[in-house]
């Protein structure tokens, strides 16, 4: 993933043969690209999973959960 991006295009075939088409183009961020970006807007990155069921990330995982606490500012 050179550029950094997801890109695919969706057709679909109407009962009456026709033809429609729709291009996607989707930024796709890196774990730790998210967790510079937290920081940046004051975050703090605590975990990361691979699953909602809490299963370890790894690069093959379904899902990138990731759970950050911003602290509350006082009055």
């Amino acid at each position: 993933m050179a550029n950094k991006r997801i890109n695919w295009k969706n057709i679909v075939i109407l009962p009456d043969g026709r033809k429609e088409s729709w291009k996607h183009s989707i930024r796709a961020y890196s774990v730790a690209e998210i967790k510079k970006m937290l920081k940046d807007v004051g975050f703090k990155f605590e975990k990361v999973y691979g699953s909602l069921r809490g299963e370890k990330y790894t690069i093959n995982s379904p899902s990138v959960i990731i759970v950050a606490t911003k602290p509350l500012i006082k009055a």
